[in-house]
């Protein structure tokens, strides 16, 4: 009887996964850690819809569908932008933009009566060193990859886990609390870089399901899903990454808070006299002035003189001339 005992024992490791050696999650660490040494800048843009059929809170609200777009950027000098757009059937509900710099983190908030949400209502601006998780990034297609309450990649973070599962499916299965994802389980692809297949706990799943090369030996999610059910609820959202741009040389602009004339402006913990002279010079008006004239003109002055004294010169050097003639 004991060959039953082998057979069953083989049947509970084929269904359940089984163990893998140390070289197996070494080599997730070390290739997860040479993706994440590719990346100097990254920008991505992303959308994510859900329908009414696949989703109770749209159906409930009468709609047919709703969804976001999203434009995440990231540098290594440790500027960040993170913009999101709510939408529905009825048009832009919501708009959501947070960036930071090399010394601030920017937070904005829209006016709801804007019906297009195009400029921030209030700005608070605060100082990276003593907010440094003032922003949470909002992109929900590529989770695990980065985390910005530690500012790290999945390669720095996954230093931390020590022990995986093979699955049936030849997914790296781990547990994510060493990837600030606690009470989650994770499960990487090693067919593409060792990049999360699936995150997955009680009442909820990220799925991939396809990925793109963006160069040789990089990979990125391309689409797939976000489920979330309770006994009361159930979402389910497909998510697609339109673009994504690798170590791009982006404009410092990229970068500035958009201001209007309106825009409130919160200072927490902030310089503002300090913050003002690097990020809102002054602007110099035009027709300003007691000779009532544009600053062009005024700054071709000081060459209008100086020709206007040689004319002098020269007008004086021929009277001269002349007298000594006559």
């Amino acid at each position: 009887m004991w060959y039953r005992t082998i057979l069953w024992v083989m049947l509970v490791l084929l269904l359940s996964g089984r163990g893998v050696d140390a070289a197996d999650l070494a080599e997730a660490k070390q290739r997860l850690l040479e993706w994440e040494q590719k990346i100097f800048s990254l920008r991505v843009r992303s959308q994510i819809k859900s329908e009414a059929k696949t989703n109770t809170s749209v159906a409930e609200a009468g709609l047919k569908f709703a969804g976001a777009d999203y434009d995440w950027t990231w540098e290594d000098t440790g500027r960040l932008r993170d913009q999101s757009t709510g939408w529905n059937d009825s048009g832009i509900t919501s708009r959501s933009l947070r960036m930071r710099d090399y010394d601030y983190s920017y937070q904005f908030s829209f006016q709801a009566t804007d019906k297009e949400l195009k400029n921030p209502t209030i700005l608070t601006i605060r100082e990276n060193s003593i907010h440094p998780t003032t922003l949470n990034h909002i992109q929900p297609s590529f989770r695990g990859l980065w985390d910005d309450a530690t500012r790290t990649w999945i390669g720095e973070r996954i230093k931390a886990v020590q022990d995986a599962t093979l699955t049936k499916d030849g997914l790296l299965e781990i547990d994510g609390t060493p990837l600030d994802l606690k009470g989650e389980i994770v499960r990487l692809d090693p067919e593409h870089g060792y990049l999360p297949r699936s995150i997955e706990s009680k009442g909820y799943q990220y799925q991939v399901d396809e990925f793109q090369e963006v160069e040789p030996g990089f990979w990125f999610p391309k689409t797939g899903t976000i489920l979330m059910v309770s006994p009361d609820y159930h979402m389910l959202q497909k998510w697609e990454i339109k673009q994504v741009e690798l170590n791009i040389v982006f404009p410092d602009s990229l970068f500035k808070p958009p201001l209007t004339d309106k825009t409130q402006i919160i200072y927490d913990f902030v310089d503002e006299k300090k913050w003002l002279e690097h990020n809102r010079p002054v602007k110099l008006q035009e027709n300003a002035g007691p000779l009532k004239m544009p600053l062009q003109q005024l700054a071709y002055w000081p060459m209008w003189l100086f020709l206007v004294g040689i004319l002098i010169i020269l007008l004086l050097s021929i009277w001269k001339r002349q007298r000594r003639v006559s």
